[in-house]
């Protein structure tokens, strides 16, 4: 993403996952828990800053380290997690 110059941006977004399960069955393969995977949200931070020939980049995600886990994945997603960049334009 390209700013102005000498600009920045903020921005926060939540994501939500909703129930999943198989409702025609009631087995269950071994990556999906009983009843289906469970609801879950969580909530993702970005902010930047562009000045001249640097930019500056800030990215939180899972800010609350909420357990979630997609549907049928059978792994459980990122926990909070933080990172920064530096950038310079030649």
């Amino acid at each position: 993403m390209r700013f102005g110059r000498r600009s920045a941006a903020l921005w926060c977004f939540a994501r939500h996952g909703t129930n999943g399960s198989r409702r025609n069955s009631t087995q269950y393969p071994a990556h999906i828990p009983k009843g289906g995977t469970p609801e879950w949200e969580i909530l993702n931070f970005h902010a930047g800053y562009e000045w001249r020939l640097i930019s500056l980049r800030l990215t939180a995600l899972n800010l609350f380290n909420q357990d979630y886990r997609t549907h049928g994945s059978g792994m459980n997603g990122y926990g909070r997690s933080v990172f920064a960049s530096v950038g310079v334009r030649f």
